[in-house]
């Protein structure tokens, strides 16, 4: 079923809640509330539809800071087996917002639209990103763990993720700070200065971008072709973004939901059994993302 022209969104500026329409993309919500000055928490690639990642529990900039994009949400509508337009809230078939929340499965119905609280956006984003050789990957997973309870705590709006590339061999590290001042950009440009010390390389850079901007570079705004215009405007094409420029391409995407900032070394060998030892046949690469 087809939802892409459910493209409806309103905003409830005192309440900071907005709501829309299950068709839109991130990258097409995050451009219609830049002009309120507000975010809902989410992932970066633009071109991803906005009811999967919601529904689906995903990720983001903001994670530490507001949570999964699903602990946002406050109120469904959605088509029930009997074709009967419902909707779902705290007090009001609140187990069915229950199950959009993450219960569990797949929802058991249409969702058509979400009303979600909505955040301020950071008047900047600051980004740091270091490229490591994969024979290193051990020490700058560890490194990286031992460093992550604290920067997931919230009043350090920091948010950090790791990218392990089969091809070409690499991990990348990033470390970004939402509207950081100085002293709050050094602490978290220290905690990469520690994983650098192990890691063996120092092919790093640095940048801070506008909260769209961040977007549309995480989307592959510099990358050739693959968000076109290369512009903030180009973040309203949903067929933009990463495996659907310049060419479609296929893949497979799995979850898992860990607890502890931890990784045991039987799941580092498999791992790096997998992406490295085992290698992966071209044309296909092997991307797990921390």
């Amino acid at each position: 079923i087809d939802t892409q022209d459910l493209q409806s969104l309103s905003v409830d500026a005192d309440a900071k809640t907005t709501k829309f329409g299950t068709g839109l993309t991130l990258g097409q919500l995050y451009y219609r509330l830049n002009p309120y000055g507000l975010l809902v928490p989410g992932g970066t690639v633009s071109g991803v539809g906005a009811s999967g990642l919601i529904l689906g529990c995903g990720r983001g900039l903001v994670t530490f800071q507001a949570g999964l994009a699903c602990d946002s949400l406050l109120e469904i509508e959605y088509v029930d087996a009997e074709g009967e337009l419902k909707r779902a809230d705290s007090e009001t078939n609140s187990d069915m917002l229950w199950i959009a929340r993450g219960g569990g499965g797949q929802f058991p119905g249409i969702v058509t639209s979400f009303t979600m609280q909505a955040y301020d956006i950071p008047n900047h984003v600051f980004d740091i990103q270091c490229k490591f050789p994969a024979n290193n990957a051990r020490a700058v997973m560890r490194t990286w763990l031992d460093h992550a309870d604290e920067m997931e705590q919230p009043q350090r709006k920091v948010f950090t993720s790791v990218q392990w590339w089969s091809s070409p061999p690499h991990l990348l590290v990033e470390i970004t700070c939402n509207g950081c001042d100085e002293s709050e950009r050094r602490w978290a440009q220290s905690r990469m200065e520690a994983i650098i010390q192990v890691g063996g390389t120092r092919d790093c850079s640095t940048d801070t971008r506008t909260w769209l901007d961040q977007v549309l570079y995480m989307s592959g705004g510099s990358s050739p072709d693959v968000v076109t215009p290369p512009t903030v405007e180009g973040l309203l094409n949903r067929n933009n973004g990463w495996g659907k420029k310049p060419e479609p391409s296929a893949s497979q995407v799995s979850g898992r939901m860990g607890f502890d900032w931890h990784i045991s070394d039987a799941l580092f060998d498999q791992l790096n059994y997998w992406i490295n030892t085992n290698g992966v046949p071209d044309p296909w690469v092997l991307l797990v993302i921390f």
